[in-house]
């Protein structure tokens, strides 16, 4: 099981974006800013569970 701390949203829904050291919404490789969460670190604990589980 796993929680996560950073889900992307604050508590009225609205996004929450990374930022530089100047305020500014980072921006992946297509222009759109990038979500501040922590999902894929969660699916990737739970990849290597289920390979380890699987040995």
């Amino acid at each position: 099981m796993a929680v996560s701390k950073k889900p992307g949203k604050d508590n009225s829904g609205e996004y929450i974006y990374k930022k530089d050291r100047f305020g500014n919404k980072l921006l992946d490789e297509k222009g759109r800013p990038v979500l501040e969460h922590d999902l894929d670190e969660i699916a990737e604990g739970f990849v290597k569970f289920v390979k380890i589980r699987r040995a």
